[in-house]
């Protein structure tokens, strides 16, 4: 009876965990200014991130372990359209996209920063 007991309680420790990832927020907005956002990420495994427009959507760092946390920079929008972009956290088998976008620049702010010459 002991050895069979043993025997359930052994097995029940070998078991495979399941993957889980998970991000929050799901969605960031930002005004033309730029600004940064912390996603809190939810995960019992590895995970990798990846922007889709790493020249102006910048993610630090770019991998981790288990719970943790990642910064998302997007830099000033100095056109006059707005743009958007995704981020994209994965796991192993597992994925969560971030959706982000951005105002453009108002004609006011493209005009004072350009420079005239005659």
């Amino acid at each position: 009876m002991f050895s069979l007991l043993l025997a359930i309680v052994a097995c029940s420790k070998d078991e495979v965990k399941k993957p889980a990832l998970s991000v929050l927020p799901k969605a960031i907005e930002a005004d033309a200014n730029g600004k940064t956002q912390e996603i809190k990420v939810t995960s019992n495994g590895k995970w990798t991130v990846k922007s889709n427009a790493a020249e102006w959507c910048v993610v630090t760092p770019t991998s981790g372990e288990n719970n943790g946390a990642f910064n998302v920079e997007i830099k000033p929008n100095e056109t006059l359209a707005s743009r958007e972009t995704t981020v994209v956290v994965k796991s192993e088998t597992l994925e969560q996209t971030i959706e982000v976008t951005q105002d453009a620049a108002s004609r006011e702010a493209v005009l004072s920063g350009s420079k005239w010459e005659i």
